[in-house]
């Protein structure tokens, strides 16, 4: 009885994050997903002082079958192909070196996974990213171990990057989550940035409820804040969104707003508020998901 009530709390805790992820389209999912699939999306954002602001985006990725489904070529329209989609509007408030390096370009390359399992995946990425028309080399693992805490999971994830023009680059997180109140799903993040161009670290922590309205539908609260320790440990941005993603027409196409209020530091952490306006569209399919 105590081996399948653990069996069954954490394969609740797994389950609720994967199609929370997969419905967001969150880094955290399409890493890691082994199947060819093909997204656009279109931004348009709001921010108070900023002017209205459009964006289009692609990310091809297709797997190929000759080596066991193991390597799988990919290219996008940013010059970072694991940005965080959770933060869809903050990097117009705060203009540290990962804002700038992830804005504008074009990323292609090759992903071949070590290993995938339920807890636990490793790959290898190489490829170049290319912006104002010069190609930038790059390689470097990222891994990912999952563990269970009683009715919580804790999720660690390892990337650590080579640049040619830039050097070394680490990012570590920690995801600490579990399903509350019934059918509400919370998580903390804390992330660490290192950049061996860069004194001093970049860190966020971060904290999401999210809430699934049906299987067409779903709403994400989320409260983020991003730090740097130097020239002195400050708080650049704090920002309180809501997310809602629906689902529309077809299981391919999905509508997605959030408004939200932010205090960046070089406001002098006045409130400063904004709103996205995204649509998906996915070609290609994944069972987990139902993307067609």
């Amino acid at each position: 009885m105590m081996d399948a009530a653990h069996y069954h709390i954490s394969n609740s805790l797994l389950s609720s994050a994967e199609w929370l992820d997969a419905f967001f389209d969150d880094e955290r999912y399409k890493s890691e997903v082994n199947e060819s699939r093909l997204k656009v999306s279109f931004d348009s954002s709001v921010i108070n002082g900023e002017g209205v602001n459009f964006d289009a985006n692609t990310h091809l990725k297709v797997v190929l079958p000759e080596l066991e489904d193991r390597l799988s070529f990919e290219i996008s329209g940013d010059t970072d192909d694991e940005i965080r989609d959770d933060r869809p509007i903050d990097r117009t408030l705060d203009k540290t070196i990962a804002d700038e390096s992830d804005s504008g370009g074009l990323t292609a390359g090759f992903r071949y996974l070590l290993a995938a399992r339920e807890r636990f995946n490793i790959h290898i990425k190489s490829g170049a990213r290319i912006r104002s028309l010069e190609p930038v080399l790059y390689i470097g693992p990222r891994y990912r171990q999952t563990w269970d805490l009683e009715n919580w999971a804790l999720r660690f994830t390892q990337r650590l990057r080579w640049y040619s023009d830039e050097g070394f680059e680490s990012r570590s997180r920690w995801d600490l989550e579990r399903p509350v109140f019934g059918d509400y799903f919370f998580r903390t993040t804390t992330e660490i940035k290192w950049y061996e161009v860069e004194n001093g670290l970049f860190y966020d922590l971060d904290f999401s409820l999210s809430h699934a309205i049906d299987g067409r539908s779903a709403v994400e609260f989320q409260w983020n804040n991003r730090f740097r320790t130097r020239p002195h440990d400050q708080l650049s941005t704090t920002v309180f969104r809501l997310r809602y993603r629906r689902r529309v027409w077809r299981d391919w196409l999905s509508f997605e707003v959030a408004p939200q209020v932010a205090y960046p530091r070089d406001r002098d952490y006045n409130l400063t508020p904004g709103i996205l306006f995204r649509f998906h569209v996915v070609f290609g399919f994944y069972s987990r998901t139902g993307y067609y």
